[in-house]
């Protein structure tokens, strides 16, 4: 039981964070920590247990957010969105080179097996 109330409460918590920064993972695993510590210590831990100790997780969330520094969270989101959309174009753009060049490579190997003779005839001619 403790477990499903402590997992519920960590996922919804989870979910309201838009980025996963090396920061934001850090609070997330200490924050986990405290809820795993808590419930092992009261018998039949509940998510409203869990609610009236720590707070709701939007109210986690939002002090979270109000003690960071985020005056650079929609440029590091807009940034994160560029980078994603640059590898993708990247990887499409790369397999597409890879299946050029393997299609180019197989007509290359046509061509060879089509210029190699298999059969010649000799002509033997005396004097």
């Amino acid at each position: 039981m403790r477990n499903d109330s402590v997992n519920k409460y960590y996922r919804e918590l989870k979910a309201l964070f838009p980025l996963k920064t090396y920061y934001e993972i850090k609070f997330l695993k200490e924050f986990k920590n405290s809820l795993i510590e808590f419930s092992g210590q009261i018998s039949n831990c509940t998510y409203d247990d869990l609610c009236k100790e720590f707070g709701t997780p939007q109210e986690i969330f939002l002090e979270y957010m109000n003690t960071e520094d985020y005056e650079n969270e929609p440029k590091t989101i807009w940034n994160d969105q560029i980078r994603k959309n640059i590898i993708a174009i990247v990887s499409i753009l790369l397999i597409i080179g890879i299946v050029i060049y393997f299609l180019f490579l197989s007509d290359l190997k046509n061509k060879v097996e089509q210029s190699i003779p298999y059969e010649t005839e000799t002509t033997i001619t005396e004097y």
